[in-house]
This record gives structure tokens, sequence and C-alpha cells, in this order.
């Protein structure tokens, strides 16, 4: 639709219309390093879109983004779709980070507990099986998704962070089973459950 196929704005007070007068609004021609440089920053985004759709399309699936037409996109027409992709790429991992958020939480807790004299072995396991627990960090994910886009470097430190952390419980208890594996047997165990 050109500019020219616009109807006219009128001014329907009291009855009367009076055409306004259509401005002619003169551009500069863009001269070739500008065109080089608007060329270059359309490409590039372009590129970026065309990458997410590549890497996450079976997140993109479910909305309705013109992918395919993107030569009929402005520049800002563009940095809003790659926005909108950026954010919905994002939130497929929020429903995830608040789970992770909150097991991280309670392990924390299950770790700590023993200082407080309170022995909670296995409750991070317990509540990671609970549905009704799922069912409510789906319904809080949910709740908050659209105010929590988090940048990919935060959820990347969390997620390394969040794997060290489980690396480091795994191999102590690995050195610890091996420590007892390892160890002597106090002779009066031996000789106590030598009829076994």
């Amino acid at each position: 639709m050109e500019l020219n196929d616009l109807p006219e704005i009128t001014n329907d007070i009291g009855g009367e219309s009076k055409p306004q007068k259509k401005s002619t609004v003169l551009e500069e021609p863009e001269d070739r390093e500008d065109k080089f440089n608007r060329i270059i920053r359309e490409q590039a985004l372009k590129n970026k879109i065309l990458r997410y759709k590549v890497t996450f399309g079976q997140y993109l699936m479910a909305y309705d983004y013109k992918i395919e037409s993107l030569e009929e996109l402005n520049y800002e027409q563009l940095e809003t779709l790659l926005m909108e992709i950026e954010i919905c790429v994002s939130s497929r991992t929020s429903s995830n980070m608040t789970s992770s958020y909150y097991l991280g939480a309670v392990s924390m807790i299950e770790r700590v507990a023993p200082i407080l004299g309170m022995n909670l072995a296995g409750l991070s396991q317990s509540l990671t099986e609970s549905e009704q627990i799922k069912e409510t960090l789906a319904e809080l994910s949910l709740k908050y998704d659209v105010a929590s886009y988090t940048k990919p470097e935060v959820r990347l430190a969390y997620l390394t962070l969040q794997s060290i952390m489980a690396i480091n419980s795994i191999n102590k208890k690995k050195q610890q089973t091996e420590q007892v594996l390892n160890g002597r047997v106090p002779k009066t165990t031996v000789d106590e459950f030598k009829d076994l």
C-alpha cells in the first residue's frame, strides 16, 4: 500500500468535511555508504533471526512468526521480531529455571539442616518426585513468566553453578563410599558378624 492510497484525513466538525492538505516530505537520497551500512545492519538481524529459527525452530513453531518474509520487513520491524523471538526462546526455560531455583534452594536447606540439628536427607529427592510440587512450580513459572526474561548469560552462569554443586555432591558421596570400602573394619565388628 502506497502513501497515496491512504484516505485523506478530514475534520468533520459540524458536519462540514474539509480535506487537509497533503504534506509532501522530501527524503534525502541515501548515499552509498549509508545504504551499505543499513543493508549490513538489516542482514545481521536477518541472519540472527534465521539462526534462531534453525536452532530453536521447535519452540517457535507455536508462534505465528513470519520468518519466511524477512525481506518485507524494515529495520525496526526486524529488531522487534528479534526481541520477540529472544523472549520466546528465553521463556522456554523459565519453567525449568523456576524448578531449578526451587530445588537448588531446597538442596541447600537439606545440606545446612544438620547444623540446626535436623536430618533432612532425601528431602530434595522427595520433592522432585512430587506431582503436586511439579504442578505448583509450573503454575509459578506461568505466573511470573512474562516479567521474568532472563538473559542467556545469567542462565548459563546459574546452570554452570548448579552443575558444579551437583558434581561436587556426587564426588563427595563417591569419596565417602570409597573410604568406607577401603577402610579397615574393627576387629570387634569382624568377630561379631563372622557367623553370618
